[in-house]
């Protein structure tokens, strides 16, 4: 979102780049073009690190894996939202910032020999950034070299928005051998931000006075538009294993761009309106499992975003995109499967796992390790609460990283068709 007159371009860039106190939400989500993509695996998934491509587990329903409906024979859904608690350390200061959020609901549905049919939202990409600089900087901002001391430099930034996905999907098995599925995808973006800039200076004049004088300038843009996708998978058992694939493609199609610039610098007003190309990177994940007994299972996911493929409008910053590599791993201990008269925490399902990745921005990185238990609920429904910890971090940016904490609640269930209720899920 450029500014207006020369002036004001520059008082931004020192304003960027002469920070002597930073307070923000989440800086390396910006190396996110759409924001921050969310962990949108629920129950099981979530607390064995993310991974779940090759699980067969029908409560997972199409999160990890189109084809993990194939098998569906009761009415199924799931739900999932985030408690996340994020503290931005930045050399000996640091910022807490806290969001509540529903990421996740789905459902699915058998329908006898033809498989089974699907849908799902979610809030795939978070773009919420808050960003703000002050400080102060010499610098030359004409062409007779005339010297500015700003006394006082103020710029924040704020972001907001995101992508949501609505996905409706088909699977199926062949005879037990294999599980085929593939969702359709509409996704919808909608990004607003805005920036504003303040300084308040000195100016040393060729003829030696100097003079006060205070400059401010807010840029605002949003972009929205909707685009088309696809999601494909396949998972195959094997004796105790199950291998399993799953991949992402969205078509290109055009959004649309507004943006609003207005400066103290005459009273600048400018507003515009247009159109650019728009397509999100691909993804590809494989993954398997492992089930020892039914007391054991454990399971291992890689994955990779295909971030060099994606394409926006200038407004997306993104010319340094790197494909970004992901790989976790967990496993879940159920303490009594077979067990008519259990004691209740032999029931409760017990899970951990820990996942890596990179963002797009290949010096950067975050990691995560997770703990959850599922609690059951009525006879076929569970109440998963899952804890993670993790860091975000960049060698770009020496003693800054972002510490996260996050406690997620999940519901998910399934029944008979036409089964009579005797209870709750």
């Amino acid at each position: 979102m450029p500014f207006i007159r020369i002036k004001a371009i520059a008082i931004c860039a020192a304003l960027l780049s002469s920070a002597l106190s930073v307070a923000a939400q989440s800086v390396l989500g910006l190396q996110f073009p759409t924001g921050i993509p969310n962990d949108i695996s629920a129950g099981q998934a979530r607390a064995m690190g993310g991974g779940g491509v090759g699980v067969q587990n029908h409560l997972n329903l199409i999160n990890q894996n189109p084809a993990n409906t194939g098998g569906l024979d009761k009415i199924a859904f799931g739900t999932l939202v985030n408690f996340d608690f994020l503290t931005i350390h930045d050399q000996n200061a640091y910022t807490n910032h806290v969001s509540v959020e529903p990421v996740y609901v789905g459902f699915g549905f058998p329908i006898g020999p033809a498989g089974a049919f699907s849908f799902s939202f979610d809030k795939r990409y978070d773009a919420q950034v808050k960003f703000s600089t002050t400080g102060s900087f010499e610098s030359a901002l004409s062409a007779s070299e005339t010297i500015t001391s700003f006394d006082s430099l103020q710029n924040a930034y704020s972001r907001n928005g995101g992508i949501t996905v609505f996905q409706v999907g088909w699977a199926f098995d062949i005879k037990k051998l294999a599980f085929i599925g593939l969702t359709y995808e509409r996704a919808y973006l909608s990004i607003d931000g805005t920036q504003l800039s303040y300084a308040f200076g000195q100016t040393l004049n060729s003829d030696g006075r100097l003079s006060a004088f205070s400059v401010s300038a807010r840029d605002s843009a949003a972009v929205q538009g909707g685009f088309h996708g696809f999601r494909g998978g396949i998972q195959v058992p094997y004796k105790n294993f199950t291998f399993g694939l799953a991949g992402e493609y969205f078509f290109e199609d055009s959004v649309e761009l507004f943006e609003a610039s207005h400066s103290s610098l005459g009273g600048i007003g400018v507003d515009s309106r247009e159109t650019g190309v728009f397509q999100l990177a691909p993804s590809v994940t494989v993954g398997a499992s492992y089930r020892f007994d039914e007391k054991w299972l454990i399971a291992l996911d890689y994955g990779v975003t295909l971030w060099k493929y994606f394409d926006a409008p200038a407004y997306f910053i993104y010319s340094s995109a790197e494909n970004a590599h992901s790989v976790s791993f967990g496993g879940e201990f159920f303490p009594a499967p077979n067990l008519l008269v259990s004691r209740y925490w032999e029931k409760l399902r017990y899970r951990a796992g820990f996942g890596f990745s990179q963002l797009p921005e290949d010096k950067s990185r975050e990691w995560k390790i997770a703990v959850g238990t599922g609690l059951p609920v009525g006879g076929n429904g569970m109440f998963d609460i899952t804890l993670t910890y993790g860091n975000r971090t960049s060698s770009t940016y020496e003693d800054y990283r972002e510490e996260m904490f996050g406690i997620s609640f999940s519901l998910v269930g399934s029944r008979k068709w036409g089964a009579t209720a005797k209870g709750s899920y």
